[in-house]
């Protein structure tokens, strides 16, 4: 139990250290420096962010038209089906109502 508590403390302080070390310092110098990279190569990064723009966009509309064929086709497929139901519900409807009206005419 102590060797797992000195090693969570080991563990807390190493991730403490990384933490210390990561910080990013902006000075007015690296602002500057990174403005004057953007306006040289503004034309670059404008290309660059509308290609990405677009590798994230076409999938996403490969995808809804794909699922909309899926869906008509399930459209398709219960369409048939249910017209089938109902010209399979009439024609029993058919046969009953002529049993009723010879039962009606011819009573016996």
């Amino acid at each position: 139990m102590a060797l797992q508590k000195k090693s969570e403390k080991i563990q807390l302080a190493l991730t403490l250290r990384l933490k210390l070390r990561l910080k990013i310092y902006v000075t007015p110098i690296k602002i500057n420096k990174m403005l004057s990279i953007l306006k040289k190569k503004w034309k670059e990064y404008t290309i660059e962010l509308f290609l990405v723009m677009i590798g994230i966009i076409i999938p996403f509309l490969i995808y809804k038209c794909n699922d909309n064929l899926q869906t008509h086709k399930k459209a398709k497929v219960y369409q048939t089906m249910l017209h089938s139901d109902l010209n399979d519900d009439l024609k029993v409807l058919q046969i009953n109502c002529d049993n009723i009206i010879s039962d009606c005419i011819n009573p016996n």
